[in-house]
């Protein structure tokens, strides 16, 4: 996979039963075209739930955009830990709305 240009973001998923797993944002075609909203790229949490996908809890470096958030409640995840806010706050809104336990751990 290639990284994406333009933006890192970092999923670890962890099963009931201990199995866990990192992945990262890329792209396994013709690469990032490295533009906002565009860039062509798999999101990390949806690589993640492809490779992983009894994950219970997923650890974030930034909060999940709407259909990555949409993607973890329709897998059963019941517990979101992330570090950074992404720019769009409807991933976080949907996560809450959803019952889901959302946990910051930015400062």
């Amino acid at each position: 996979m290639k990284a994406c240009k333009r933006y890192k973001v970092t999923a670890t998923g962890i099963t009931n039963n201990g199995v866990m797993l990192t992945t990262t944002n890329g792209n396994f075609g013709d690469g990032c075209t490295g533009v906002t909203g565009k860039c062509g790229c798999i999101h990390a949490e949806d690589v993640l739930l492809r490779r992983l996908p009894q994950t219970k809890m997923i650890i974030l470096s930034h909060s999940p955009c709407f259909d990555c958030a949409y993607k973890l409640w329709e897998a059963g995840v019941h517990t979101v830990v992330y570090e950074i806010d992404y720019r769009k706050t409807e991933g976080k809104d949907f996560l809450v709305e959803k019952g889901i336990n959302l946990i910051n751990i930015g400062s």
